[in-house]
């Protein structure tokens, strides 16, 4: 029989190389971190279907096959083999646009093999190498590995509510999520992993990295079911609201203020970057309250301050848009 592990490697090999080719990378937008897209589950889900159609045919029953030297654990060749993929993508990773949307296809494609899979082995090793990489000293290293977490997290999310994950609900309304998301303890565990990772990226001295953290906790927003994540993701608001703020960049303190779930307490906060000197911090606070507050959610005073800072002649069209949902067409 040919050997299993060059079969198996191959098989990976194949399919990587081909999407890699193939595919352009999923890129984070203004506010969220990038989901895992279609064509990247799609050729994982093929990908899996090919290493199970060989396991049977090689004879590979329950994943392993006893020889007369020791067993043989095809999860432990399948993970392997994709660890030893992403350390090649990272060790390539390169500002050339070219080289980095090569790279980044290969992380995405291994993000969603393991996080689909039903293998938990595979699962938390690809995450537990994502957060090995989040304190490496090359910044693009940094920022691939974040968004890798969030690749991860975020699918998990998607597969425990069956379908794609977002903390806010159309409509102008306020969701506060007590989500009881029922997921596996190793999914648990890497998502504790990865809110560690995250919250300590949240304080990078480069805005871009702590620009793909921030969006990278949206997804961790959605779990309640851990105690020790529920105190993670309290750190992550907090540090959240210190960064609309102070964040240096303008596009980060924009960030913050979308990522940053609105509760009762922290609404006042809100308002206030309507004083800010940007006006993309500006419209992405009228944005937040549009999105997550309700008109009677908001005090007397707030509203004072809204229309005051909102009606300026900084005041730009679409902030307006945002007031005029907020307070209805009266405006």
């Amino acid at each position: 029989m040919a050997d299993p592990t060059a079969a198996i490697t191959s098989i990976i090999h194949i399919h990587f190389t081909t999407y890699q080719n193939e595919n352009v990378p999923s890129k984070r937008s203004s506010s969220t971190a990038a989901a895992l897209s279609p064509s990247s589950l799609r050729t994982a889900a093929a990908l899996r279907d090919e290493l199970t159609q060989y396991s049977l045919t090689a004879g590979l029953t329950d994943l392993s096959l006893d020889t007369d030297e020791q067993p043989f654990d095809v999860n432990y060749v399948i993970t392997k083999a994709i660890l030893h993929i992403i350390d090649c993508a990272m060790c390539a990773l390169h500002d050339n646009k070219e080289v980095w949307e090569s790279s980044r296809s290969i992380l995405e494609l291994g993000c969603a093999l393991a996080c689909t899979s039903s293998s938990g082995e595979l699962g938390m090793a690809v995450i537990h190498r994502a957060i090995d990489y989040i304190t490496a000293v090359k910044d693009i290293v940094r920022m691939e590995a974040v968004d890798m977490l969030a690749f991860c997290v975020g699918q998990f999310v998607a597969n425990g509510r069956g379908r794609n994950a977002s903390i806010l609900k159309s409509g102008g309304q306020q969701q506060q999520r007590k989500s009881g998301l029922e997921l596996e303890d190793w999914k648990v565990e890497c998502a504790v992993g990865a809110g560690k990772a995250l919250l300590l990226r949240l304080t990078d001295k480069i805005t871009k990295v702590r620009g793909a953290a921030m969006a990278g906790c949206v997804y961790l927003f959605e779990y309640s079911n851990s105690e020790e994540l529920n105190e993670i993701t309290h750190q992550m608001k907090e540090k959240l609201l210190w960064l609309a703020s102070n964040d240096t960049s303008a596009a980060n303190r924009a960030l913050a203020v979308s990522c940053l779930p609105v509760t009762d307490d922290n609404i006042a906060d809100i308002v206030v970057r309507l004083k800010d000197v940007d006006v993309k911090v500006r419209e992405a606070a009228l944005e937040a309250l549009r999105e997550k507050v309700m008109l009677d959610e908001l005090e007397e005073e707030m509203m004072v301050e809204i229309l005051r800072h909102g009606l300026t002649k900084r005041c730009v069209n679409h902030c307006y848009i945002h007031l005029e949902t907020l307070f209805g067409s009266g405006l």
